[in-house]
């Protein structure tokens, strides 16, 4: 998940004094936050959530530009408003005009959904991390196995250059290290 605040406010400033370098700023973070926010509760893929931002920043800033949308508060409002109105359409929810309350939770998960995704995308995040410490060799020995779960023990081995044995033994080593590693960062 995104760490980075935004000023909102100085987003404002910027936008309305057209300072282009000085909202690109503050921008990149709040792109990614809103990409993260569509990601958590509407369980968007990431290429999904950032047209769904980009969409939905464009409509934000056609109402900001026309003095509709001043205050720092009901930017952001409006833009994951926008945001989530440009992911439903990308996937398909074009007919939302009729006023039965369904069609507003349509395109959401549960929160205990959401609450899975965000512990999916901590634990990649964790594992990413540990994966960087490995030695390069290791690190390519993982990947491999992570990319491909189905091969037999016999068909790495013919891949790898190593004994069967050999594989299964450096296997179970980075295994106990990547959770050793993944086990002090959770507890941090």
């Amino acid at each position: 998940m995104s760490t980075q605040t935004v000023d909102y406010s100085a987003l404002i400033d910027a936008l309305d004094s057209r300072q282009n370098g000085e909202s690109n700023k503050f921008l990149d973070g709040l792109t990614s936050r809103t990409c993260d926010f569509l990601q958590a509760t509407m369980d968007a893929s990431r290429q999904d959530a950032e047209d769904a931002v980009q969409e939905g920043f464009l409509m934000a800033y056609e109402k900001f530009i026309h003095d509709e949308l001043k205050e720092e508060k009901f930017f952001y409002k409006y833009l994951l408003t926008c945001c989530r109105n440009a992911y439903l359409k990308i996937i398909g929810y074009e007919d939302r005009s009729h006023d039965e309350p369904e069609h507003i939770f349509r395109g959401m998960i549960s929160p205990h959904k959401q609450i899975a995704n965000l512990l999916n995308k901590d634990r990649q995040q964790v594992l990413q991390a540990c994966l960087e410490k490995l030695k390069p060799e290791e690190q390519e020995f993982i990947t491999y196995l992570l990319n491909n779960p189905d091969k037999s023990t016999k068909e790495i081995s013919k891949h790898t250059g190593l004994s069967e044995s050999n594989v299964r033994v450096k296997k179970s080593r980075i295994i106990d290290d990547l959770s050793y590693c993944a086990q002090k960062k959770m507890e941090q």
